[in-house]
């Protein structure tokens, strides 16, 4: 995975969860992934050493870090 794609990927996540609500069901973030499971599990396990996400049986919830960051991905998207 380039770094690109790393980043495309963290913020496709922080961003669905947000949008989702808490509990966020892992599938919802997975799709938006695209389906790719291993890429799933590899960001996935990247914000949970982070402090971005928490993982409470199939449900991301978003931690006051990976929240804050998905409402300025949010913000600066819109200025776009």
């Amino acid at each position: 995975m380039t770094k690109h794609e790393l980043v495309v990927a963290v913020a496709a996540v922080v961003t669905t969860a947000l949008e989702v609500g808490e509990p966020c069901p892992e599938t919802s973030v997975y799709l938006a992934l695209g389906g790719d499971i291993g890429k799933y599990e590899k960001i996935r396990d990247l914000l949970l050493n982070g402090g971005m996400i928490t993982i409470r049986g199939h449900s991301i919830g978003l931690t006051p870090k990976g929240k804050a960051l998905a409402e300025e991905i949010n913000k600066t998207m819109a200025k776009a």
